[in-house]
């Protein structure tokens, strides 16, 4: 799956009658109902454009200053929100919703790699952590402590991302989701 599908779809369920119900907000509001196929990909456009703006623009402003970090991800995080509103304003709200397991399902299916790409974010997570390391260390400056605590922990998250995968892939993983769609 391409990486704009692990990042929107997702966000989205399609009911017994074919149609798409978007949760902009996950479990936590109600779904809108898409009306159409240009809407539909007009969010996921929407969804994979505000996801690269968001993860990496903050990032950017990290080594500058952590209050310039918080000043970039608080005014990212509410210009997303007012245009998720916007986008979805005239969307009819629907009674089905959504639920963590699904949520833990969907995203799970995407976040299975080959064992080549396993081995290399395992490797690339370590190599991550151990500079974040480093830095946190032998820090000369607060902006240093940051960056060091969040490529720390970036290390870490691709790890777990990798084992996440691994653990999709186990045989006795794939017996039981077998048996529960069946």
């Amino acid at each position: 799956m391409k990486f704009d599908d692990l990042i929107s779809k997702s966000s989205f369920k399609i009911t017994s009658d074919g149609k798409y119900i978007f949760f902009p907000y996950g479990a936590f509001g109600k779904g809108r109902i898409v009306d159409s196929e240009f809407t539909y990909q007009k969010i996921l456009k929407h969804q994979t454009s505000w996801f690269f703006i968001g993860a990496f623009a903050p990032a950017i402003t990290l080594r500058h200053s952590f209050l310039l970090f918080v000043a970039a991800s608080s005014i990212i995080g509410l210009a997303n929100y007012i245009t998720t509103q916007i986008l979805i304003k005239n969307l009819a709200i629907s009674d089905v919703r959504i639920t963590w397991s699904e949520i833990k399902n969907n995203t799970s299916k995407l976040f299975t790699f080959s064992a080549f790409t396993d081995f290399f974010m395992i490797v690339a997570g370590a190599i991550i952590s151990f500079i974040g390391v480093l830095i946190f260390v032998s820090h000369k400056s607060t902006n240093d402590l940051f960056l060091g605590i969040i490529m720390t922990s970036m290390g870490i998250g691709i790890i777990a991302l990798s084992a996440c995968s691994m653990n999709n892939k186990s045989p006795q993983r794939s017996a039981s989701r077998d048996r529960r769609e069946s």
